[in-house]
């Protein structure tokens, strides 16, 4: 597998596991929005650093 889908996979199964927990109503309003912000500004930017980290210099130029 390519280093960006090792990077990109997790994210895309967790926003699809946000995506049906929103439509069989796990979570109210308040709670979406505390879990939004804690994705965006915590879960996904370090989620990006440590694959960008782990990947080798030559893979990303």
């Amino acid at each position: 597998m390519s280093s960006q889908t090792v990077i990109l996979l997790p994210i895309f199964f967790v926003m699809g596991l946000g995506y049906f927990a929103g439509r069989m109503k796990q979570f109210s309003s308040t709670q979406t929005s505390g879990l939004n912000d804690l994705v965006l500004d915590y879960a996904l930017p370090a989620s990006l650093f440590v694959g960008t980290s782990g990947t080798s210099r030559g893979v990303l130029l």
